[in-house]
């Protein structure tokens, strides 16, 4: 396959990935991890 048939746009590869990542980062923050603290009755 030649350079010419791809036609990539690394900025908007770039840009898509940077609010995949701060949209998992959002996710990740609001998750719960349901561990129990050793002072729980």
């Amino acid at each position: 396959m030649a350079d010419e048939d791809l036609d990539i746009d690394l900025d908007d590869i770039e840009r898509r990935m940077d609010g995949a990542m701060a949209a998992l980062k959002t996710e990740f923050a609001s998750l719960r991890t349901c561990r129990s603290t050793s002072a729980a009755p």
